[in-house]
């Protein structure tokens, strides 16, 4: 068990050390690597699975609503308010995060959105909050989610690999 667990261990580290290793020869995606990292840490802690990409892309996309939402509210309390930065990033986060909670229990409820997806949705917040909301490069910043998304969904096809066919054992951290 030790050795399928080990093969299954460097398969993943291996597609995450590609990862790193191309965005350190590409021109502006050094600085991302931590934002693919987090989607991946996220995806992969939701057992991410190629089959349900399509709404790991849309829970992406409602992510930077989410990610706008939270600066632009912010910037609307400290210009319109002038309201001090420190009061208007707590009552932003306060009200969006209350908000968005509201939104994936309620009418996202018995969608594929529902709460369970919500830490994906985090991911593009992270990266605004991360950049402070500049636009480094928002095009750079999405490939680098959607790699960390297809890394993390190469996972289960790892899996598959490293042990044999029927065997329902899951790899969990013991406590």
């Amino acid at each position: 068990m030790v050795k399928k667990k080990s093969i299954f261990s460097i398969l993943c580290a291996i597609a995450i050390a590609l990862v790193c290793w191309s965005f350190t020869v590409m021109a502006g995606f050094g600085s991302l690597i931590w934002i693919a990292f987090s989607t991946y840490c996220v995806l992969s802690c939701m057992q991410g699975s190629f089959p349900k990409i399509h709404f790991y892309l849309i829970a992406l996309a409602l992510g930077w609503v989410w990610a706008y939402s939270y600066l632009y509210v912010m910037q609307w309390m400290m210009g319109s308010l002038d309201m001090p930065y420190s009061l208007a990033m707590f009552v932003d986060v306060l009200i969006v995060t209350f908000i968005i909670i509201m939104v994936h229990m309620l009418p996202l409820a018995k969608t594929p959105l529902n709460i369970a997806m919500m830490p994906l949705c985090y991911t593009p917040v992270m990266a605004m909050f991360g950049t402070m909301g500049q636009n480094l490069s928002l095009v750079a910043i999405i490939i680098a989610e959607v790699v960390g998304i297809v890394v993390a969904c190469l996972s289960p096809i790892f899996f598959k690999i490293s042990f044999r066919p029927g065997m329902e054992e899951r790899v969990e951290v013991e406590s």
